[in-house]
């Protein structure tokens, strides 16, 4: 079985990768108490300790308009540890796996986005991710970065969840028309990044995504719609579209930032899901969750 380590095992797409592909691979999933992936020499190390076949970094500083204010902190786990990571992966000529994001793009230029277009990040945290892609190139010559988009599951971190959460509470939205990407299930990473593996995928940028573009707008939309199917909602449960210029944010996010995943997509012989059924499946699995149990 493949020994994979796995930082950042206790985020969102860490947790789903645990939950997935625990019967492929053999996962340890250290906590930042156990590994503080900032400092050079204690991840070589726990590395070299180890023997590890694969290294998958989900680690990162996420919180967009945060990563404006707290920049040091950002860069400290965006572009400094994924260097180190790799570096460490390849002394022990463990494969090195790294999550990137859609926001190393503007939205300008011609989307969908190959791995090659051009970058140009218009935000702290686009910036310092761009800077570990370009670390892990650097370091580690068997490096695979993996870029994705607007990632969603059951967890809560995540918009689908908040606004399966907000509708089915009889809350009103107020939600961003003029900001397109690619919802994503996390489920749809983690197969893929299993793949990627198997497969001996050279080294190189990969896009996963699942299919389509939407607004933020649609997401929520879409998500009424799902509940509106399960549950019945309340009037008041209402979804209304508002542009940028409404809603103020302290980060620049790019208009659209939709990836093209056909290089991804022919390797591993996977066939993409539309972004609309991946949400539909994050709503039916949040109000699963929510029911209460049946009587014996």
């Amino acid at each position: 079985m493949t020994r994979v380590l796995l930082i950042g095992g206790s985020g969102q797409l860490g947790r789903v990768i645990r939950h997935t592909l625990s019967t492929v691979w053999h996962i340890e999933a250290p906590s930042s108490q156990q590994l503080d992936i900032t400092r050079d020499a204690e991840v070589l190390r726990y590395v070299e300790a180890h023997p590890y076949d694969v290294i998958v970094n989900c680690s990162a500083f996420t919180r967009v308009d945060d990563a404006e204010l707290h920049r040091g902190e950002a860069e400290r786990l965006n572009a400094h540890a994924p260097g180190v990571l790799a570096a460490a992966a390849a002394r022990v000529n463990a494969l090195f796996v790294h999550i990137s994001t859609d926001y190393v793009f503007d939205g300008s230029g011609r989307p969908p986005y190959a791995p090659d277009a051009p970058c140009h990040p218009l935000s702290e945290y686009g910036r310092t991710k761009l800077a570990g892609e370009a670390a892990v190139v650097e370091a580690n010559p068997r490096g695979i970065v993996v870029r994705t988009s607007w990632l969603h599951s059951s967890s809560d971190n995540n918009f689908v969840a908040r606004a399966t959460q907000l509708l089915s509470s009889g809350k009103p939205m107020r939600v961003l028309c003029d900001q397109i990407g690619t919802p994503t299930r996390c489920d749809t990473l983690a197969t893929t990044l299993h793949r990627l593996v198997d497969r001996s995928a050279p080294p190189g940028i990969y896009h996963v995504s699942d299919v389509g573009a939407a607004s933020w707008f649609d997401v929520a939309f879409a998500v009424r719609d799902a509940l509106s199917r399960l549950i019945q909602l309340e009037p008041t449960a209402t979804v209304t579209p508002i542009s940028g210029r409404d809603y103020p944010q302290r980060a620049t996010r790019p208009r659209v930032s939709v990836l093209d995943c056909h290089k991804t997509w022919d390797l591993v012989d996977l066939a993409p899901i539309p972004w609309i059924d991946g949400v539909r499946q994050t709503v039916a699995e949040r109000v699963a969750a929510q029911a209460p149990p049946q009587p014996s």
